[in-house]
């Protein structure tokens, strides 16, 4: 009976440990810095090329160089827009203009342990051009990942295995790789024209859509239906022959419709893309994308606040584990606050009590 007691506590207390444990993974980080976003209405500066956790001890001064070429000549400087996520606490209150560090309304953060964390708000980002995800990943000697390499000794020297040389045998490499499919809000908006039409995501090489802009937009109908032809664009007028607006699609049945805007998080990517979607609203200029969940991808790990890429959960009050803001409500079960800690002790307690 003794042996049966104790199995049971041993039980409670790894069912409490691993409540509390996957709750506080949801939980804001405390101090973080995100690269990606940069305020394109400031003038450019001579700027760190790190990420403020991975500045040398001993960094070069930066700020002192006040031109473009003498900065990027300089290993660790890069002529750049100020960043705008650097130096932030918990789940950030938004500015005095009611929007948060990346210019948009949502706040987030990047979490405390981003591998334990099941919030389906939760996502990893990373820079993935070219060869960027090549070292960021463990070789193993099995198909069955059970054996890491010796060293992650690839190629003569530790620490050197990329998914390029991780070869030979039954090696096989786990990394860092995007979502087949995935969107996300931060990308630019697009504009529909008219009925079914294709949506373009940019207003041109230079600009983004911007609600006005694409309500501005727009063609001549036939009729007002879903499934009415289009005018031709010079058949508008009494006539028949003028170039359609807004102010001469009067004729019978037709009807004028302006373009929608359409958000950017509807604009499914695949893999990679050929270029950033956020090109315009973060004046971004490397392609990334969504990773995969993989723990031996270092983006996934507690430390995935680098230059190559970083992670984001939408936020409130009740994910802020600073005391830097106001308390918010009293939270949902998932939502990594103090009461839904409490909440889920509680049902783990009463169901452990059914053991005894």
């Amino acid at each position: 009976m003794k042996l049966a007691f104790n199995m049971r506590v041993l039980l409670f207390a790894a069912l409490v440990g691993a409540a509390l444990a996957d709750n506080h993974a949801c939980e804001c980080a405390d101090a973080w810095s995100q690269m990606g976003y940069f305020d394109d209405t400031a003038a450019k500066a001579c700027a760190h090329v790190e990420h403020p956790d991975d500045i040398p001890a001993t960094p070069t001064d930066c700020a002192a160089v006040t031109t473009e070429v003498p900065c990027d000549a300089e290993a660790q400087c890069e002529w750049e827009h100020p960043h705008n996520c650097f130096n932030q606490k918990g789940c950030p209150a938004v500015g005095a203009d009611n929007t948060f560090c990346d210019g948009f309304v949502d706040r987030w953060c990047p979490v405390k342990d981003p591998v334990n964390c099941d919030d389906a708000d939760h996502t990893v980002w990373g820079y993935c051009a070219g060869t960027a995800f090549n070292a960021l990943g463990k070789c193993y000697d099995d198909v069955a990942k059970t054996t890491e390499t010796a060293n992650q000794n690839c190629a003569g020297a530790a620490n050197d295995c990329t998914s390029v040389n991780c070869t030979g045998g039954t090696k096989t490499w786990s990394g860092c790789e995007c979502d087949a499919t995935w969107n996300d809000p931060q990308c630019d908006n697009g504009c529909q024209h008219g009925n079914n039409a294709t949506i373009t995501w940019e207003k041109d090489a230079n600009n983004g859509w911007t609600k006005t802009d694409c309500e501005a937009t727009g063609a001549c109908y036939a009729a007002a239906a879903a499934d009415a032809a289009e005018v031709a664009t010079n058949g508008c007028g009494a006539s028949a022959d003028t170039a359609c607006t807004s102010s001469n699609c009067d004729q019978g049945t037709q009807v004028w419709k302006g373009g929608v805007l359409v958000q950017g998080a509807t604009h499914d990517k695949s893999g990679c893309p050929g270029s950033p979607c956020d090109v315009h609203g973060n004046s971004e200029v490397n392609a990334w994308c969504h990773v995969k969940k993989n723990a031996d991808c270092p983006l996934w790990t507690a430390d995935y606040h680098s230059n190559d890429g970083g992670g984001y959960m939408m936020c409130d009050d009740t994910d802020d584990a600073t005391g830097a803001f106001d308390a918010g409500s009293a939270g949902s079960a998932d939502d990594g606050s103090a009461a839904s800690s409490a909440a889920m002790f509680t049902t783990v307690v009463a169901f452990v009590s059914l053991l005894f």
